[in-house]
């Protein structure tokens, strides 16, 4: 399918690197989360000139925790983002740690146009947590609820995880999925890109954008920007990413 031009918005605080963009992780202070924010929307502002003729469909908040942030300094990004460059919002999606969202923050963030939930999974995070917030994202009314399974997590906790029936699954290596779990997945599921699974229709369209030769706008520690072969990225550490933008 042909995609739109994306935006990623990526932020650094929470316990884990991020294996997709290389973000490395902050522990969430106010102060901290205060300087990171206002030179993110510093660097939206002053690169939006790159982007006047581009219309974005897509918006994706990854890198180690987006769901760490408050929901001031959430809106503060999103309203840089529709404020400094045109979206037309086919889908906004949002990566999940553990123990960040309950049933009034859920509901929160979808009435901000969040559609797509995606909860991160590792071998250090409570599976009981994860599960619960899995129904309180359901119960919020989100388009697509999945998982994402980073690093080496046991077969068995992935099994644990399916009777749940999450929209889309995603693993950070490709063959981390054992035959198993990818016979199990075959029934209901497409792998839409490598590591990649999805009810048909709840594919993430943010992410096939990433993977095709499409526009993406990339912004915050470890975020990629792609024009034609022109391929620009951010430093992954927060105190280098704050250097290097101008406010």
């Amino acid at each position: 399918m042909g995609e739109k031009p994306g935006i990623t918005i990526t932020v650094p605080f929470g316990s884990l690197p991020d294996w997709r963009f290389g973000t490395e992780p902050e522990e969430y202070s106010a102060r901290l989360a205060e300087r990171f924010v206002r030179t993110l929307v510093e660097e939206i502002k002053g690169r939006s000139k790159n982007y006047k003729k581009a219309v974005f469909g897509t918006v994706y908040f990854g890198g180690c925790g987006p769901s760490c942030l408050t929901l001031e300094e959430l809106y503060q990004i999103l309203q840089a983002v529709y404020d400094y460059l045109r979206v037309e919002p086919e889908e906004q999606t949002m990566v999940v740690v553990p123990d960040t969202v309950d049933f009034a923050r859920a509901k929160v963030l979808r009435e901000s146009g969040f559609d797509q939930m995606t909860l991160r999974v590792a071998s250090s995070f409570r599976q009981e947590v994860i599960k619960n917030e899995m129904v309180v994202l359901r119960e919020a009314g989100f388009f697509s609820v999945g998982l994402e399974f980073t690093g080496a997590v046991a077969a068995e906790t992935i099994e644990s995880f399916l009777p749940l029936a999450p929209d889309h699954i995603i693993f950070s290596s490709p063959d981390t999925g054992q035959d198993s779990i990818r016979r199990k997945l075959a029934d209901g599921y497409i792998e839409y890109l490598p590591g990649h699974f999805a009810h048909p229709g709840k594919e993430n369209r943010h992410l096939l954008a990433l993977a095709d030769a499409v526009l993406v706008a990339g912004f915050g520690p470890g975020a990629f920007s792609r024009d034609g072969g022109r391929v620009r990225k951010n430093p992954n550490r927060l105190a280098e990413y704050l250097k290097s933008i101008k406010t």
